[in-house]
């Protein structure tokens, strides 16, 4: 999520709450970033037709990151925040697309740092796809020949499917990073 985060600095600041999504291949690396809504100052509405149109449009059916904003600066979820995160990751469950966090941007929050990561906090079951046994993205937002791209690194050996890490269709740590 500190990866992401850094991708999408740019919201930071933003006067309107804006949803974007992280568009990821196969291995996890970003295809690209889309920006699925803006909204008012205080809201943005979303819903999981628009966010998978997206995927599906631009070939990403691996793997979707969720990101938007809060204007106010407090990244911390709100209750539709939360509602809208489980829709989508139910959608993505019936659709293939595995949605592998929601990291929403502010300036500032108890933490210290200026966003929140809803798979970290564990408000919303990423439950049944293959990336929740891994780590949050650490270290995950890399440059290679000047592609931007996501990865994530095995934690218990295990890869897709439950087989051992490299036998997957992923392989997301096999690449430099």
């Amino acid at each position: 999520p500190t990866d992401v985060a850094k991708v999408c600095s740019d919201l930071e600041l933003l006067a309107q709450e804006t949803f974007h999504v992280l568009l990821l291949n196969a291995k996890n690396y970003l295809i690209n970033r889309q920006m699925a809504t803006l909204g008012i100052a205080d809201a943005s509405l979303v819903h999981a037709r628009e966010i998978f149109r997206i995927a599906v449009i631009e070939g990403a059916t691996a793997a979707i990151v969720l990101v938007h904003n809060h204007p106010s600066g407090d990244p911390a979820p709100s209750a539709e925040d939360i509602r809208i995160t489980k829709q989508i990751i139910e959608a993505g469950r019936i659709l293939g697309i595995p949605v592998q966090d929601h990291v929403i941007i502010g300036r500032n929050s108890e933490s210290g740092r200026n966003f929140v990561s809803l798979r970290e906090s564990g408000v919303c079951d990423f439950a049944g796809n293959y990336l929740t046994r891994r780590r949050p993205l650490t270290n995950g937002l890399c440059r290679a020949r000047e592609t931007q791209h996501v990865h994530t690194e095995n934690q218990r050996g295990i890869g897709a499917g439950g087989l051992p890490a490299g036998q997957g269709p992923e392989n997301a740590h096999d690449h430099v990073g």
